[in-house]
């Protein structure tokens, strides 16, 4: 489809979802400069003969203009009228990976000039990794430039939408924003969109409910299961590494599958935006893989065989009918990235691992692809392994560590609030820090002393030791800001005081105002907000009397 610019030329172009909603990109119908969306937009019916041009207008609440960053930039629009016989795109969430793709623009600004670039698919990038770079299938033939944006991108083998076309750069580089972040933008496109996300949503709910213990400074969880876990497995799947199948061993849902959760979920852009944003900023680079270098992640629990090679069909656009698809799966997998976690917990495991995960891992490393299972035991013979969780003497000992780092921590904040309360009202108290402190010890020894210690409350005691150092270094830095503050008063009343000259120094009434405030900061303990007051009308005084204006 075609959208009509002010002076009547094709401009730009959108996807036809249904007799009444169109899709394409925010700026395509941007009111000249301004961030707003014109109030009439013409649409240019293309492919449908005979079909007059039509009126629409933004659907409220579906207007996402391009922010700062270039985030964003998607509209809905809403026909005055359905369209009669109206035949609407197919959209589809597959793996972008090294796919042929189409799209259709209008450069001439007219639709009997219509013309279709050929492109191939090529990885991740733009803003927040939303956008997919798209290069060149030949050096000749047309190529995306003005009037593709917001053009449907055609995936040749299943003749899906994947995505619309959203800017290019120079002569060799186009790029579209896929299907399933449109979705996260523009909910009733989400409802339209056929094929699975990339990450089962038990994989994210998993990394938000540990994520702080990744995110952060890295001395104040550095020591947790969970980071040295992920920072591993991150390490082992950097995007350097060749084809390569790995099995991660841990027992069940415990640091093994959080740790996989963590590298999914933050290496998916649409997961990741699922997380507390502050605590995702957070997280180190080099935990964090490329983005959509994961092309499927799935928890196998409960799932047969063939329930698995489906998801994974529908994921690469491999039509799923017919017979025999677990071994047409195999070749076209190997070529991936793959993570099936639980997979002991499959309801056919045996099935599972002989027809399906089991030739996968030998295709992989010559198929360039990479596949990780996560299980409880190893699963199958001759596969990288990688243990994750457990209660080991290491990991005892990077708990005593970490309590012993908690404890001092507390033990500073004692002290701090030992010198500042005396001096500053409103110190906050380490009691209850202290409290926590003296039973994650009795805990810690617990667990050392244990002739089989609880895999669940180690994790609960790391966990609690990061919380305890962080709280009690925040509370070293509220006590110092406290005293930091007071003394930021004092010289600023000695500063005012010293431009006090001449007849100034007389002045009764500054003299009175200077006491007061003198009074209020030497006092002890010190209100900081009436001092701050106080020294602030002092200084009002001053600069009043000199002809200035005010302090503040």
């Amino acid at each position: 489809m075609g959208i009509v610019g002010a002076r009547g030329e094709l401009c730009g172009a959108g996807v036809l979802l249904s007799d009444r909603l169109v899709l394409t990109c925010a700026h395509v119908v941007r009111q000249g400069l301004a961030d707003e969306p014109a109030a009439r937009i013409g649409i240019e019916f293309v492919g449908l003969p005979g079909q007059p041009r039509g009126g629409a207008s933004v659907m409220a609440g579906h207007w996402v203009p391009a922010r700062e960053d270039q985030c964003g930039d998607v509209a809905l629009l809403e026909l005055d009228r359905p369209v009669a016989a109206a035949v609407s795109a197919p959209l589809r969430n597959i793996s972008t990976r090294n796919k042929d793709v189409k799209v259709q623009g209008y450069p001439h600004g007219v639709r009997a000039r219509s013309e279709w670039a050929l492109a191939t698919t090529v990885g991740p990038c733009g803003p927040e990794d939303e956008w997919v770079q798209l290069i060149p299938r030949s050096p000749v033939g047309p190529w995306v430039r003005r009037g593709f944006s917001g053009a449907g991108v055609l995936d040749e083998a299943t003749g899906d939408i994947v995505g619309i076309v959203v800017a290019k750069e120079g002569s060799d580089a186009a790029y579209m924003i896929p299907m399933d972040t449109v979705a996260e933008y523009l909910s009733p496109v989400a409802s339209l969109v056929a094929g699975d996300a990339a990450t089962d949503p038990g994989f994210v709910t998993k990394a938000e409910q540990r994520l702080d213990e990744v995110s952060g400074d890295q001395d104040d969880t550095g020591g947790t299961s969970v980071r040295l876990a992920a920072q591993a497995l991150s390490d082992r799947l950097r995007p350097t590494a060749p084809g390569m199948a790995l099995n991660v061993v841990g027992p069940a849902g415990a640091e093994r599958s959080t740790a996989l959760a963590m590298v999914v979920s933050l290496s998916d852009p649409v997961s990741r935006r699922r997380l507390p944003a502050e605590a995702v900023s957070s997280v180190p680079s080099d935990l964090v893989l490329p983005a959509r270098s994961v092309d499927l992640a799935i928890d196998a629990t409960g799932q047969t065989t063939e329930q698995l090679a489906m998801r994974i069909a529908e994921r690469i656009g491999l039509d799923s009918a017919g017979p025999g698809l677990v071994d047409r799966v195999v070749p076209a997998a190997a070529a991936l990235f793959l993570v099936v976690d639980s997979a002991d917990d499959a309801a056919t495991p045996d099935s599972l691992l002989r027809d399906l995960l089991g030739p996968i891992a030998a295709a992989a490393p010559r198929g360039g692809g990479k596949l990780v299972l996560g299980s409880r035991t190893e699963l199958l013979p001759g596969l990288a392994v990688m243990h994750v969780g457990g209660v080991s003497e290491e990991r005892l000992d990077r708990l005593d560590k970490s309590v012993a780092d908690a404890t001092a921590a507390v033990r500073l904040a004692r002290e701090r609030h030992t010198e500042v309360a005396p001096r500053v009202t409103g110190a906050p108290s380490p009691g209850k820090l202290s409290t926590a402190s003296a039973k994650l010890s009795i805990v810690a020894h617990g667990l050392r002393a244990a002739d089989r210690a609880d895999e669940a409350a180690l994790a609960d005691a790391e966990r609690a030791a990061a919380r305890l150092l962080r709280d009690a270094r925040n509370l070293f830095d509220r006590l110092n800001a406290l005293l930091d503050r007071r003394n930021e008063l004092r010289r600023l009343l000695d500063a005012y005081k010293e431009r006090t000259t001449g007849p100034l120094v007389e002045d009764p009434e500054l003299a009175r105002l200077y006491r007061a405030a003198r009074d209020a900061l030497w006092q002890a303990p010190c209100g900081l907000d009436n001092a701050q007051a106080t020294v602030h009308r002092y200084a009002d005084a001053v600069r009043h009397r000199r002809g200035e204006g005010r302090a503040r």
